[in-house]
């Protein structure tokens, strides 16, 4: 009893000192810095185009050596070329699978050997699969969980342990404003993005029961539909459906600022962080009666959506 006592006490100390902190941070104005991470290395996962793309350009312009892993050689090599002819840095294109372990180990051993320890690793790879609980094949489900979820956990296993051993490293992981708030017709694709915020979370518990979160530091970032494929976004439009989109590279923008400030989390854009706050202050009958009207008013996209799914 004491000794929970005594943890209380101290965490009440900290709280205070925080919250006085957060306070004259906001009467003075007074603003945290990016941290420079120029000359660093980092590794984007998705890296060829897309957000994959416009963060790894917005880490270039941080002065940041890049390798660009992508399935995708051909293109990565492409967004390879694109940095290295716009900015002053080593830029390596890298083909692998993250969702298998022996794909990963090599690309942690070709990236050892070819441009060193990585610095700052951005789990950013993932697909999106527009399909109910019932729908599609057992592999579809499978693909979507191993790619959008257990890559995460086996690019972590690789490649934080040499982080910890040069005492310096920042991990980001994109997850999506569906691991926050669900969405219907997306049953596999919410479970990874709330198990990609579970790990994260875990991660960080992690890291401070070892103490390493003084130089390891942990970023999760919940972007919402982000302009990144033709084909779901004509989806959208035609179909008159109203989803808050933002371009790639205004989200890179923004996860990028929240990596450099060491921020644990960031929502975006604000409309979602309301639809996260609703699934928990919203009595339950009218939540399912907000979910049933949202999924009248997409039934345009219920019917064409499937022609989508596995591109």
């Amino acid at each position: 009893m004491n000794k929970l006592l005594s943890v209380l006490g101290q965490a009440l100390i900290i709280l205070i000192q925080e919250i006085v902190s957060g306070l004259f941070g906001f009467l003075f104005r007074v603003k945290k810095s990016p941290k420079n991470v120029s000359g660093q290395l980092a590794l984007v996962t998705g890296g060829a185009r897309g957000l994959g793309k416009a963060i790894a350009i917005r880490l270039a312009q941080e002065g940041c050596n890049l390798a660009i892993c992508d399935v995708n050689i051909e293109e990565a090599q492409k967004t390879s070329e694109e940095i290295r002819s716009k900015f002053k840095i080593e830029c390596i294109a890298f083909k692998a699978d993250v969702s298998d372990t022996q794909q990963v180990a090599t690309l942690y051993n070709e990236i050892g050997e070819k441009m060193g320890t990585v610095d700052i690793l951005v789990n950013n790879a993932g697909i999106l699969a527009p399909l109910g609980v019932l729908e599609g094949e057992d592999s579809d489900i499978t693909r979507v969980l191993n790619i959008n979820l257990t890559s995460h956990f086996w690019m972590v296993r690789k490649f934080l342990p040499s982080m910890i051993e040069q005492k310096r490293g920042q991990i980001l992981g994109i997850c999506s404003a569906a691991g926050k708030s669900s969405i219907p017709f997306a049953a596999s694709y919410c479970a990874s993005k709330f198990g990609v915020d579970g790990f994260y979370r875990a991660l960080f518990d992690d890291m401070c029961l070892y103490e390493y979160n003084d130089f390891i530091k942990i970023t999760c970032a919940f972007p919402g539909f982000i302009n990144t494929r033709n084909d779901l976004e004509n989806l959208l439009d035609e179909t008159n459906e109203y989803i808050p989109r933002v371009q790639p590279d205004y989200a890179a923008e923004k996860i990028v600022e929240a990596m450099l400030l060491e921020k644990q989390e960031i929502l975006f854009p604000f409309s979602y962080r309301i639809s996260t706050i609703m699934e928990y202050l919203v009595p339950l009958k009218t939540r399912i009666f907000m979910k049933r009207e949202a999924c009248k008013q997409g039934s345009g996209l219920l019917e064409k959506r499937i022609n989508v799914t596995r591109k």
